[in-house]
Formats: C-alpha cells, sequence, structure tokens
C-alpha cells in the first residue's frame, strides 16, 4: 500500500474525482462535494487508514467464509446490489442467510449518495 499513499499523496482531488465520478451515476457529486472527499484523504495518514479497508478485503473474506462455515446468520440479512452488480452480494450470501433480502439499486456504487430516498425507502423498510 505504499506505492499508493506515494501515487495519490498531493492527488487527493484528482483520485477521488477520477473514481467516484466513473463509479456513480452524472451529476451525483459536485465539485465540493469531491473536494469535500478529497480533503478527508489528504495527508499519508488519512490515504493509509483510507486504502486500508481494501488491503484487508481477501483476509476479511476469508475470516468471514471460516465464521459461516459451520454456521449460518441467525439474523436477516438486507443485501443490496446496483445497477454494476446486480444480485452478486445476495447470491455470495445467500447459503449463509437464514433469512435474505434482495434489493438491486438503480445507482452505481454509491446507493446513499446517488438515490437516498430509494436507500432510506429500502433500508427503512426491512428494519421495519
Amino acid at each position: 500500500m505504499l506505492c499508493c499513499r506515494l501515487l495519490f499523496d498531493g492527488h487527493e482531488l484528482e483520485f477521488v474525482t477520477a473514481t467516484f465520478t466513473a463509479m456513480s451515476n452524472p451529476g451525483t457529486f459536485s465539485p465540493d462535494d469531491l473536494t469535500a472527499y478529497a480533503d478527508s484523504y489528504t495527508g499519508r495518514d488519512r490515504l493509509r487508514g483510507g486504502f486500508e479497508h481494501y488491503r484487508t478485503l481477501l483476509e476479511d473474506g476469508r475470516d468471514n467464509r471460516a465464521l459461516l462455515a459451520d454456521q449460518s446468520l441467525p439474523m436477516p440479512v438486507l443485501a443490496i446490489g446496483t445497477a454494476h452488480s446486480g444480485t452478486a452480494t445476495a447470491e455470495a450470501l445467500s447459503p449463509h442467510a437464514k433469512t435474505l433480502r434482495s434489493e438491486v439499486a438503480p445507482t452505481g456504487h454509491f446507493v446513499a449518495e446517488e438515490d437516498p430516498r430509494w436507500f432510506t425507502k429500502v433500508t427503512t423498510e426491512f428494519l421495519a
């Protein structure tokens, strides 16, 4: 991850702008929004912290599979996919969840930001 921190250090706004606009519906993020997100990544410690989630994804996946090998999730589970990912999350969780609800948002990656009404409606109904 050192290479990523060195690559993006000082270029946070360019990174956020390119990534967020590529992964979302047009017009989701204003220039001020992108600047605010970039500011939260500005500096090597913040970049390291922000990228740490992605660095641990494979390990997290192994840990989750190990935990679910002999048991299933006892609580209801809501799996939200997107126009890009479809039902992949629900398909991955279906062997492990006793009660699974699958929804596909009419959005890109940033569901809550792109369609907050849809997200609020679906999560509120699920939690009710």
